[in-house]
């Protein structure tokens, strides 16, 4: 029990149906609250205003409106002089309400038979809500204008609730929703409430926490139809002006920060409320760089002006116009607060895949910024993380990327050891190293950046054919033997540390190689993905596994060479570079693949593949490259879709067996004329594709 000393200024009404008992709840009313004034109400739009009143659809003739009836209802406005809140149970359940107000009405109610022919407010936010809508008009004012007990006159009104059939300005709608719901304007409010768009920006923003609830209050009428679109067009000064209405679980921002949005919310001085000062940055920095494919130039110039005057840490320096510092600045932000990148259900926003998907999330954790100090602006921050520990000793890496150079950073020496191996390694596959230095308890080397790509990303184009995958293989056979000339093991041979710059593979991440002159601790499941099964280290047996994982799936032609450089058996193994790329040279290989090459793609240890959401995320943006293009397609959803590691048969076999619908056979007994096998390949894609897009898409258009 809850006991208030400030008076509170409630609402009772009668609908028709109650004012057969109106004299003796007025007298009960009067004996036990202050009357403040009462007024019947006439309403021309009985349905509509019941809808809009009580938030959920009451079309013409509805219970409620035969129950309650709609002609002339009384409205009672008190003063409860000494307010008392307590449990009750309600129709939304058990709710903290004013009990003096409660216990009345539910009194009235037992009056006039029953139901709901008596309306009272449990609150004054429930009396602020009846009061905006039935007379325009929001508490305080109302309060003002009636500083004195009721003088016994009832006055009439002829009016319906507030907007109905259209508002008179923006600022009439933006005082009704203060009063009403729960919402926020979420960016380009500048020009609000005088101008309703602008050149740039056509519909205004809102977030609220009951889209059904809008769009009762607003009279907004669905622009588009399908059940996430969220574009209304609502009625105000004589045109319809454009709304979007987000609201919770819609994906447009994690709902979790949706809410943390509405809690924070601010009010603006012309009198409407944004966002906080935080979230108005990143919320508009993630709208920049999510729902847009690139970022145009005024949110280039909002967001540098908004980082300035609102004095956002981290953005000294940054460059919003480029799209994966901007992106590195929200990962931040986002991994802070626990908040994640969510696909809209409005498939009408744009989500930038191309940018989420090829700029993996910074990776950062507290403590190791703790350990090591920032070396340069946030935005260029690529990582900061605990690399392992290690007798008792954590040791931390931080990599900064400010696109002249790669700059790595960890706890002791190692990235010290880092540049000092690479320096003994020259040619255009391995970084240059262009600095390095130690400080107490920390290290540093600068790189060039290595303008390439990750050789996942473009594992179809090196092997495009049998030739020139033997090219790469050849190329990657001289990367061992420059390591083996100066005395170098890596340790840690794997994919994803391998980039493709003008066609020459790139080694990186030297931080765990080792030399008689440099040697390291060993981390534990370091390489465990390309280490042979008696756990030693060999270069050349982690080359095998890379090589394993480029060729396409199903092909043999160059298992003599991979069997001989992954063989679990150290004294059969053959690890003479010579001898290697003599066999490489001397491998039968033909001009084109017998079939259209499909790639698995390699993953870390511990890393979960992206099967589904990534498979279904190609496929929803290839629905008609699907219908007219059956083979590429089915190439792009299995390269970018599949994940697993070349050295495991049992994956490799399971992926094999997926390809099975698409491809007629995976190994033919006898190859068919080269010309006749072209199509032959091609006409089962097609029918396999054709029944697989049906199946996905039952109601896409036959190719």
């Amino acid at each position: 029990m809850e006991q208030f000393s400030s008076s509170e200024t409630h609402l009772f009404i009668l609908w028709q149906h109650a004012r057969s008992e109106e004299t003796r709840i007025l007298q009960d009313i009067g004996g036990r609250f202050e009357i403040v004034a009462v007024r019947e109400v006439h309403w021309s739009r009985v349905s509509e205003n019941f809808t809009r009143f009580y938030g959920q659809k009451l079309p013409p003739g509805s219970f409620k409106e035969e129950h309650c009836g709609g002609g002339a209802f009384l409205a009672v406005i008190v003063r409860d002089r000494h307010p008392l809140y307590e449990n009750r149970l309600t129709s939304k359940g058990e709710r903290l309400v004013n009990a003096n107000l409660f216990d009345a009405k539910q009194r009235y109610r037992e009056w006039t038979g029953g139901g709901h022919r008596v309306h009272a407010t449990d609150s004054e936010a429930e009396t602020r809500h009846n009061l905006a809508l039935l007379f325009g008009v929001n508490l305080a004012e109302f309060t003002a204008a009636h500083p004195h007990p009721w003088n016994g006159g009832v006055e009439t009104v002829r009016a319906d609730l507030a907007g109905a059939g259209g508002w008179t300005s923006l600022r009439q709608l933006f005082s009704t929703l203060n009063a009403t719901i729960n919402y926020l304007v979420l960016r380009n409010f500048e020009w609000l409430p005088d101008q309703f768009a602008t050149e740039e920006h056509g519909d205004i923003d809102l977030l609220t926490d009951s889209l059904e609830e809008m769009v009762f209050l607003t009279n907004g009428r669905k622009v588009f139809p399908g059940p996430n679109r969220v574009h209304y067009a609502v009625p105000i000064g004589g045109e319809e002006v454009l709304f979007d209405f987000r609201h919770f679980s819609d994906h447009y921002y994690d709902t979790t920060w949706e809410k943390a949005m509405l809690a924070n919310r601010q009010w603006h001085e012309r009198g409407f409320p944004v966002l906080a000062r935080e979230d108005y940055f990143y919320s508009l920095l993630y709208h920049a760089v999510v729902h847009k494919p690139q970022i145009a130039p005024d949110y280039v110039e909002k967001l540098t002006r908004l980082a300035r005057e609102l004095r956002v840490p981290h953005t000294e320096s940054a460059d919003f116009s480029h799209a994966p510092e901007s992106k590195r600045l929200l990962d931040f932000f986002l991994k802070r607060k626990g908040y994640f990148y969510v696909r809209p259900k409005d498939q009408s926003v744009q989500f930038n895949d191309v940018l989420l998907l090829s700029q993996r999330p910074a990776v950062v954790e507290p403590e190791a910024l703790e350990a090591l100090p920032l070396l340069r602006p946030l935005p260029s921050l690529l990582s900061a993380r605990k690399l392992v520990e290690h007798e008792g000793r954590a040791w931390f890496s931080a990599v900064y990327d400010d696109r002249q150079t790669i700059i790595k950073q960890t706890t002791g020496d190692l990235a010290w050891r880092d540049g000092a191996l690479l320096r003994k390694l020259d040619g255009p596959n391995f970084p240059r190293v262009l600095e390095v230095g130690q400080e107490a308890g920390w290290s540093w080397a600068a790189f060039e950046r290595v303008e390439g790509r990750s050789l996942v990303d473009v594992l179809p184009k090196v092997g495009k054919t049998p030739a020139k995958l033997a090219q790469f293989f050849k190329k990657c056979l001289g990367i061992l033997t420059a390591l083996k000339d100066a005395g170098i093991t890596h340790r840690d041979i794997h994919l994803h540390n391998f980039l493709i710059r003008e066609g020459h593979p790139v080694l990186i991440d030297f931080g765990w190689a080792v030399s008689d002159d440099l040697p390291c601790f060993t981390p534990q499941d370091l390489g465990d993905a390309g280490r042979p099964p008696d756990g030693s280290f060999c270069d050349v047996y982690a080359m095998g596994q890379v090589f394993a994982a480029c060729v396409p799936l199903g092909s043999h032609l160059f298992e003599p060479l991979i069997k001989l450089m992954t063989d679990p058996s150290a004294r059969r193994r053959v690890t003479s570079l010579p001898v290697l790329k003599q066999l490489l040279k001397g491998l039968p290989l033909p001009e084109e693949w017998p079939h259209p090459p499909l790639f698995a793609t390699h993953r870390r240890e511990g890393e979960a593949p992206p099967w589904q959401e990534t498979v279904e995320r190609i496929l929803s943006r290839t629905r008609q490259r699907l219908a007219k293009q059956e083979a590429e397609a089915a190439r792009l959803v299995l390269e970018h879709g599949l994940a697993c590691q070349p050295q495991s048969v049992e994956l490799r076999t399971a992926l094999e067996e997926l390809l099975k619908p698409l491809l007629p056979v995976a190994h033919p007994v006898a190859p068919a004329p080269q010309k006749s096998s072209s199509r032959w390949t091609f006409t089962g894609l097609r029918q396999r594709l054709e029944k697989i897009r049906r199946n996905i898409f039952p109601t896409s258009a036959s190719a």
